[in-house]
Parts: C-alpha cells; structure tokens; sequence
C-alpha cells in the first residue's frame, strides 16, 4: 500500500514530469478520452511511478521504452474513466497549480458522465455542457504554453529572468468551468 510520503513524492513527479490529457476522439460516434502519464529517461524513477500509480488503481501501470536517437525514454500511463477517476481522487489533495486544475476539470467531468450513465440504460450523446470542460481543460493547456516567458539581455551576467504563471491567472481560468465546486476551490 502507498504512503503518504510516497503521495507527496508522486506530485512532485506529476507537478514536473506528468501530463494530464482531455480530447475529443472522431469516429463512429463522438467519444472523449483522458489519460495520465508520466515520461522520463530515468528508469528508476518510472519505476516507483509505476508503483504507486498500480496500488492507487489496483492495476498493473505497465512502462513503455520510448527509444529516440540519444537515450531510452520510459513512460508510465493511466488511462479510462474509472482508473482515472480513481487516481485524481486519492493524489488531488497533494496537488497544486494547473495540474490541479486540469486533474480538478477531469475528475468532474468524470463524476458527470457517471451521474448520466445511471440514469440511462445507454449513456447519452454529449452535449454542450460536456464540451465547457473539454474548453476548459484546452484552455489551461494553452495557457501552459504562454505562461512562462523568459526575458534575456546582453546586460544580465546571471542568465535568464522567468516569469511565472500566478495563481490568480490560474484561478481566471477555472472561472470556465461549469461548476461551481471547482470555482470555490480556487477562490
């Protein structure tokens, strides 16, 4: 079983190295996916990834050897519904920051496809309220991508100066979400 060290150790791993992923698949019928993994070139480290991530599940987390021209890179991944609902819920509170928030999107997501499922004997197509999270989890991973900006100048002897997403920037993006749980988180 997992402790509580070995939680905190994982989100530091996950804050740095993990990736959360929302998307929309095209095909016979409209289907969203989520996913968790984690990539790195050191095996041990993927290993105790694995680990953990396996008896948060109760399911093998298999390690892939991604080989590129330099060196192997080994990933460790969670994916469906149920498993990642299962993680999200028992890391979430050691998280902080955007992956909060994208973990936060998916998980609620999640409980809401649920909720419709028992209500249904088919699950429902989705709607538009389903999309909002899929926006809202777009949207922090754009900002990801414009949050950092490192400035450089011929004058600066001590290298770069980065600037840093802040928390209420990380919060206004949470305010696109539909629910108001997630909002109150932030606040």
């Amino acid at each position: 079983m997992y402790s509580e060290l070995e939680l905190n150790w994982l989100d530091g791993i996950i804050e740095g190295e993990g990736c959360f992923w929302m998307g929309q698949k095209k095909g016979t019928r409209q289907r969203f996916s989520v996913s968790f993994d984690v990539c790195n070139t050191d095996l041990l480290i993927i290993q105790k990834c694995s680990k953990i991530m396996s008896e948060i599940i109760g399911k093998e987390c298999k390690i892939i050897n991604h080989k590129n021209r330099f060196k192997g890179i080994y990933r460790v991944w969670i994916y469906n519904f149920p498993n990642i609902g299962k993680f999200i819920k028992i890391i979430l509170p050691y998280m902080v920051g955007i992956k909060k928030l994208q973990a936060q999107i998916i998980l609620q997501f999640i409980e809401r496809r649920n909720r419709l499922n028992k209500l249904y004997k088919r699950p429902p197509a989705y709607t538009s309220e389903d999309m909002k999270y899929l926006a809202a989890f777009k949207a922090t991973r754009e900002y990801i991508t414009k949050s950092v900006e490192t400035i450089r100048s011929s004058s600066q002897v001590d290298g770069d100066i980065v600037r840093a997403a802040t928390i209420s920037k990380i919060a206004e993006l949470g305010r696109n979400v539909p629910t108001t749980q997630l909002r109150s988180d932030l606040n």
